[in-house]
């Protein structure tokens, strides 16, 4: 659960949810999370970037980048993507056309389903969506799943899209409901603790105030009584009037937002709120009303539309947006053909001439065809007679080319008025033309021929085909049983299409030209199955490139060619070799005829290169190859397609401490290596390249010899030493003891930096090792055994502070030599060293001289505060000398007395060896 509060709304399309998210969402002053809106932005990225919207891999790298803001707004929430406005750029008609294939990445859903989560972390919100409640918000604080009858939301698509056809969003809005309910992945359906509101007699204002009321009620803790007029009323966009009394008679009764309605909530949690969905019988009445007659309709506007479906929402409203330039002038009245055609008063085609000669006087019908004489004829108009009080006009530009109509001819004409204000009849040849032309294509789709059509132009989702003069629309899914990557290759082509579905309301007409194409290839595809064989060589053209693989159309049935068998080298991704609607040949390596699974194989054509390998390669011979890979441990070598070798890390360089082979070599580099080895049973060939050149070390006894000095330079620093170069490719180690015999050195860096360039003698050298020790304090001879004169214990000096440690300073003497000040008793320690800085002279005691340590040891009276520190430095300075005094090279003793001594020692050393064995012997008892 959240400590803000989280608002679900659910549902299936156009039942309001997203409108309704909206309205609330500004009522309450929450943040409105639109969610198609993050799917919109990720696409105009992509479109702006010239990005394919298809290219997986990119989209999804724009979706893990995009900052995506919602910002309140005098006008409205505003989008922003990066830091730019974008509010209006989603919506436009490109971004349209391609975010249902943006929408479709899994990858994608799920960074934007995390970034909703975080958008709405810490703020109160209100999200919509197809599986919010279920998927992205699981613990919403609230939950609603709005629902309302299919012929609502159709009519409330309607008032969205011009000139739409209600029946088929009826059919569309069918198909997404149980295309969304049945997924795999995120299913479209009713959280178990989500409350039901059925739209569909609410109006927007009683949805808003509903989910407001519901909101309050939460924050209070469902404790206290909630005033609507504790809401500020917020603006709709579309006005709506209350029912009329039939509709309260007849409708369901509606949840009424107020006092009392919430006060039984509190009394009643588990009441149902769906609605039973009000029936509409005249759906063509309904969509004539005007704006301030329709009632129950929430409004849209262009932000809150909905996409029907993600992925076929694009073709959908195309397909209800086609109408020729003739149907949006004139409307045929909805009466049916066959009622047309049984009517006593219209004029059949095929009346004879004489019968009308004969006639009078006819009665005849608006919206009918009937036969007229052509009475005059202008460059302007045409006068016919169609038996009636007065003649008709018709202008000559209504008449095709091919019709050149002449005083006495007798022609069909369409009807539209008895009379007009002047007492004429109102005529149309051109709308006869298409009255016939309808009554050609009903009777095409209910038999289900086959029709010609010329493709015109591309519209959205698909094409414009004209058929006998009326506009028809072909979807872009419809034209090709194989994906389309240029879809203007199809424009100004005549083809077959089948009428897969006719709206005569609408007149709306859908085409397809891919059923034609797979009723062709069903009759193959049988035959292709009965034929085919594992091992057999077919021809067939790609149909579609991913990234596993090729599909390869053999006439019929797709085959798929995986990426392993392409190629017996190595293949990156498939459209290395191949791209779409190429021809190519493969070979049947596996056949399921039940499942009609055919896997191919494009390698198995040609001999497997390792066949023979010994011939072809032979130890010591140098070989040319690109590099195709690079490990930790060596590089692949590609000797021809198939055959790769291995250069091992060590097989690279003579004398160069290589990490990794990407230091000397580079992807796609050719190369030279000499074959060091070739096992055709484990298909394996080692290489080498430092086998190339002559090995340096040849050469480096003779010529670096040890106790011999030389110039070098410096190339690398480390902790424990100095690596110098003495020439190209040889190199060796001045550890940091051997830098200087006086001076205390903590890291090399303080004696030297790279690039410098100085004199070393070798130390000692290993050719099998491929190692050099190197000195430089060896130069010179050690100063140490003729310090103790200079530098005795109790002698004083003065010395020159260079570097002040926690616990002790380091200072240098006369004669550059490094001595140490330790700090000793329990005085302050570090306050005292805090007195000192670097370059500060100060006197000095000297303690103690080591010279086997290389070791001075100091004292200054400055930190011996307190008088038992004096004493104990007066001790150690008089121990020191009684020592030195002392010493066997100092002494002479008599030698019984050292015998005496010697023997005692042995003594003590056997009984203490004695009681040793007996402890042990009890511990083992």
């Amino acid at each position: 659960m959240f400590d803000h509060i989280i608002v679900a709304i659910d549902g299936p399309a156009a039942s309001g949810k997203s409108t309704t998210a909206r309205l609330a969402a500004q009522k309450m002053g929450f943040l409105h999370l639109d969610t198609g809106a993050m799917y919109r932005s990720v696409a105009l990225l992509a479109l702006e970037n010239g990005i394919d919207v298809f290219d997986t891999e990119k989209i999804n790298e724009i979706a893990s980048t995009i900052s995506i803001e919602f910002e309140p707004h005098e006008n409205g929430q505003r989008v922003k993507c990066n830091g730019k406005d974008v509010t209006l750029a989603i919506r436009s008609q490109e971004v349209t056309e391609n975010v249902s294939a943006v929408s479709a990445i899994a990858e994608v859903r799920e960074k934007m389903v995390a970034l909703q989560r975080k958008i709405a972390q810490n703020k109160n919100a209100i999200i919509e969506g197809r599986d919010i409640g279920t998927v992205v918000f699981p613990g919403a604080t609230l939950k609603f799943w709005v629902i309302a009858s299919t012929e609502i939301r159709a009519q409330r698509r309607a008032k969205e899209i011009k000139n739409t056809n209600i029946e088929l969003l009826k059919v569309k809005l069918e198909e997404r409901d149980e295309k969304d309910s049945a997924r795999e992945h995120s299913p479209l359906i009713k959280a178990d603790d989500a409350i039901e509101l059925d739209t569909t007699n609410f109006t927007i204002e009683e949805q808003v105030d509903f989910v407001c009321q519901k909101i309050l009620k939460k924050q209070n803790g469902g404790k206290t009584k909630v005033n609507e007029k504790t809401i500020e009323p917020v603006e709709v966009v579309e006005e709506t009037k209350p029912a009329t009394e039939t509709e309260k008679t007849e409708a369901p009764e509606k949840v009424i937002l107020t006092d009392e309605s919430v006060q039984t909530e509190e009394k009643e949690e588990s009441v149902d709120m769906k609605l039973e969905e009000s029936s509409v019988e005249n759906t063509d009445e309904i969509l004539e009303e005007s704006t301030e007659e329709t009632a129950d309709v929430p409004a849209a506007d262009e932000e809150t539309i909905e996409e029907i479906d993600e992925e076929s929402v694009v073709e959908a409203e195309a397909e209800v947006e086609i109408q020729s330039e003739e149907a949006e002038n004139f409307e045929i009245p909805e009466i049916p053909i066959e009622e047309l055609e049984e009517r006593k008063d219209v004029t059949p085609l095929g009346f004879e001439l004489e019968e009308l000669v004969e006639q009078s006087f006819r009665n005849v019908n608006p919206g009918q065809c009937v036969m007229g004489t052509v009475v005059a004829v202008t460059d302007r108009d045409v006068s016919i007679d169609i038996g009636g009080k007065s003649e008709g006009i018709i202008d000559i530009d209504e008449f095709n080319e091919d019709e050149h109509p002449a005083p006495g001819d007798e022609i069909e004409i369409f009807l539209k008025e008895l009379e007009d204000r002047r007492g004429k009849p109102v005529l149309s040849k051109r709308e006869a033309n298409y009255f016939h032309a309808w009554k050609y294509l009903i009777k095409v789709a209910d038999e289900e021929e086959i029709i010609e059509g010329l493709i015109q132009r591309r519209i959205k989702g698909g094409f414009e085909v004209e058929i006998k003069n009326i506009s028809c629309f072909l979807p872009g899914s419809q034209i090709d049983i194989r994906p389309v990557t240029d879809f203007d290759d199809f424009l100004g082509e005549t083809m077959d299409f089948k009428i897969v579905k006719i709206d005569q309301s609408r007149k709306n007409i859908v085409l397809s030209h891919k059923v034609l194409l797979e009723e062709e290839l069903k009759g193959k595809r049988d035959e292709l199955i009965e034929q085919i064989k594992i091992g057999m060589v077919l021809e067939g053209h790609v149909k579609n490139v991913t990234d596993f693989g090729v599909f390869v159309d053999l006439g019929g049935i797709d085959g798929l060619l995986h990426i392993t068998d392409m190629s017996w080298g190595r293949v990156g991704h498939p459209r290395e070799l191949v791209k779409i609607d190429d021809i190519i040949q493969v070979k049947v390596i596996d056949f399921d005829p039940e499942r009609a699974r055919v896997s191919l194989g494009m390698k198995q054509l040609t001999e497997h290169p390792w066949e023979n390998i010994g011939n072809r390669y032979k130890e010591g011979e140098t070989i040319k190859g690109k590099v195709v890979s690079l490990t930790n441990y060596g590089a692949f070598i590609e000797l021809e397609s198939g055959v790769e070798g291995l250069v091992h890390i060590s097989e690279l360089s003579w004398t160069q401490h290589i990490k990794h082979p990407n230091e000397v070599l580079n992807l796609g580099d050719e190369v030279k290596a000499v074959v060091l080895g070739v096992d055709s049973e484990a298909r394996k060939i080692s290489l080498g390249i430092k086998q190339l050149t002559q090995d340096p070390w040849d050469k480096v006894v003779e010529k670096y010899a040890v106790e011999t000095i030389h110039p070098a330079t410096v190339r690398g620093i480390t902790q424990y030493g100095l690596f110098c170069e003495l020439e190209e490719d040889i190199e060796g180690l001045v550890h940091v003891s051997d830098i200087s015999w006086t001076k205390k050195i903590r890291h090399p860096r303080e004696f030297a930096k790279k690039g410098d360039e100085i004199e070393v003698k070798i130390l000692s050298l290993s050719p099998e090792q491929r190692k050099i020790s190197l000195g430089i304090k060896q130069i010179e001879d050690n100063p140490w055994p003729e310090l103790d004169k200079k530098f005795g214990t109790g002698t004083s000096v003065d010395g020159t502070v260079v570097k002040v440690l926690d616990k002790s300073l380091i200072v240098e003497l006369p004669g550059e030599i490094n001595g140490i000040v330790p700090l000793i008793g329990k005085q302050r320690k570090r306050k005292s060293l805090q007195e000192f800085t670097e370059g500060m002279q100060i006197s000095l005691t000297v303690v103690e001289f080591n010279a086997e340590k290389q070791l001075i040891k100091l004292q200054n009276a400055d930190l011996v505060d307190a008088k038992q520190d004096k004493e104990k430095v007066e001790e150690e300075i008089a121990m020191a000398k009684l020592n030195e005094d002392l010493s066997p090279e100092t002494l002479d003793i008599p030698e019984n007395i050292m015998k005496a001594i010697q023997d005692a020692e042995v003594e003590e050393g056997a009984d203490k060896n004695q009681e040793i064995s007996e402890t042990d012997e009890t511990k083992e008892k």
